[in-house]
């Protein structure tokens, strides 16, 4: 199963586990949610008036040290499994990831 996908903007994406309502906001883990191998956050953020996507778009910017415009969600917006997308190559993102000690397979 893959993690990393193209998005239709051409961009490289993958799936988030959003969990609103958490005590705080930070990511999880790594697991299978519907079919897709998911990367699992935590907000503190409630999901109303878009607060979670947004709170969500921000951590994950801030998370890899990207520009928040460089992150953007395309799918899920009224639900917990997500599509993010990120104005990077996969190359550079996968470097992301293991920057914060993630091993993501090919």
């Amino acid at each position: 199963m893959k993690f990393f996908m193209p998005t239709v903007l051409g961009e490289i994406g993958f799936y988030v586990q959003a969990t609103p309502n958490a005590g705080q906001t930070r990511v999880i883990g790594m697991s299978e949610y519907q079919g897709h191998l998911t990367l699992k956050v935590a907000l503190a953020t409630q999901p109303v008036d878009n607060k979670a996507n947004n709170a969500l778009v921000r951590y994950l910017a801030d998370y890899f040290d990207l520009p928040k415009n460089s992150v953007s969600l395309l799918k899920g917006h009224t639900c917990r499994l997500k599509l993010v997308s990120f104005c990077l190559e996969e190359a550079a993102l996968t470097r992301k990831f293991k920057e914060k000690g993630w091993i993501i397979v090919r």
